[in-house]
């Protein structure tokens, strides 16, 4: 897989692939209305226009969500 992403951000379709969970699903987990709202999902941060996400921050919850399901 190659990603092209500015190092330490992603755009919503890199973030996609970096972490395999489809566009409909990362905005659920975004949005506190849906049933699949996850309060640890990092937030975007603006950049101009665009809303990007730190890959720091991904990582980290990928690996809060991966103790969370293995308990």
């Amino acid at each position: 897989m190659s990603l092209q992403f500015i190092p330490g951000r992603l755009s919503m379709s890199d973030l996609v692939k970096y972490i395999g969970i489809s566009q409909p699903i990362i905005y659920e987990k975004l949005n506190p209305n849906k049933p699949g709202f996850d309060n640890d999902f990092p937030r975007p941060v603006k950049a101009g226009k665009k809303n990007l996400f730190l890959t720091k921050e991904i990582d980290t919850w990928i690996e809060k969500d991966a103790k969370k399901q293995r308990k």
